[in-house]
């Protein structure tokens, strides 16, 4: 059986009626910007809702706990994230100092409390179901919904900024596996295709996938806060 929860909500589930075997984190406030505006936000939700995660295994034996990081903990620091380069992290948003904060949290709880933990850190998921309004799942969405609507596309910087992007049905895959191997319990790993790919490249990419006539133009701009 899966139960779906929110985070506030956890202590209420009925232990009764529920037998739980593992956790899986997805829980998160996201959005670079969002996180800049509303540091609290960020950490209320995302650090002190991971405490409370924590005291509700602990109180009921579970033994596995999964989480969802993201790439944004490896902030700008000019290298291709590795298994070499795990602990090079210099976040450059409040959203990425608590992904990297409960990545760090759930890793030394786990072995304090004796429960297996693992951190994913997923790079720039993509696939079917993905929202096309939501402007927090990336430029794929971004993008897309601009094209279908007409508008031209604004890139940002000089577009050789690139992203690893990698599809849902191998971060499901990546998932099962940190929850069904015992090797890789207390550890951290990457999730990605391990293919660089500029936001240029991504535009033009869709705009012929969409036999579209939008205009691509690179502006310069940039966002605070962006790997």
């Amino acid at each position: 059986k899966f139960i779906k929860k929110d985070l506030k909500e956890i202590n209420k589930i009925n232990q009764k009626k529920y037998k739980i075997k593992f956790i899986v984190h997805l829980a998160a406030q996201a959005g670079v910007r969002l996180s800049q505006d509303n540091p609290e936000l960020f950490i209320n939700d995302n650090i002190l809702n991971t405490v409370k995660l924590f005291e509700f295994a602990k109180k009921n034996n579970i033994k596995d706990i999964f989480y969802a990081s993201s790439s944004s903990v490896y902030g700008n620091c000019n290298i291709y994230p590795s298994k070499e380069n795990l602990n090079i992290n210099k976040p450059l948003s409040i959203y990425g100092i608590t992904k990297q904060q409960q990545e760090q949290m759930i890793l030394l709880m786990g072995k304090i409390l004796n429960i297996s933990a693992v951190a994913l850190r997923y790079q720039n998921v993509y696939g079917p179901g993905q929202s096309l309004s939501n402007p927090y799942t990336g430029i794929l969405s971004i993008f897309s919904t601009r094209i279908l609507n007409g508008n031209d596309i604004d890139i940002y910087e000089d577009g050789a900024e690139s992203r690893d992007f990698v599809f849902i049905d191998d971060v499901v895959d990546a998932t099962v596996l940190a929850l069904e191997k015992k090797e890789a319990n207390h550890q951290i790993f990457n999730v990605g295709s391990g293919v660089a790919t500029t936001v240029l490249q991504v535009a033009n990419t869709l705009k012929s996938l969409y036999n579209s006539d939008v205009k691509i133009k690179i502006s310069g701009k940039y966002r605070l806060g962006d790997i």
